[in-house]
């Protein structure tokens, strides 16, 4: 195989992945046979449970972290829409010149208050 070649080197690593995956599961229904039929204890689950965090390492490096609960680019691609959505159909805010204007001059946006009104 070409070790240049990204495609055949994610191949080899999904290959090798499987192999793992075989090997710690053969291995580890053996030793749980052994484990009952020996007695004394349940000794297998320390070879399973530190085997399989190698295996969890394993499946990361070669896989990815997967794409857990609803926040993946989908999601992602969703939201940014509805955002842009949204602020399309927002009407144009007031655009006020630069310099200071008196509220008096713009009855509009001058908000009647009354002392009642205040707490």
């Amino acid at each position: 195989m070409d070790q240049h070649n990204p495609i055949k080197r994610r191949i080899k690593r999904k290959k090798g992945f499987y192999k793992h995956l075989a090997s710690f599961l053969g291995v580890n229904i053996g030793l749980m046979l052994l484990n009952l039929s020996t007695g004394g204890g349940w000794w297998f689950q320390y070879t399973t449970i530190s085997w399989g965090m190698g295996l969890l390492i394993h499946y990361f490096m070669v896989f990815g972290l997967p794409k857990i609960g609803p926040f993946d680019e989908v999601w992602e691609e969703k939201a940014y829409h509805r955002e842009l959505n949204k602020l399309n159909s927002q009407p144009d805010p007031i655009h006020l010149p630069d310099e200071e204007l008196d509220l008096d001059e713009i009855p509009e946006l001058r908000n009647e208050w009354k002392d009642s009104d205040l707490v």
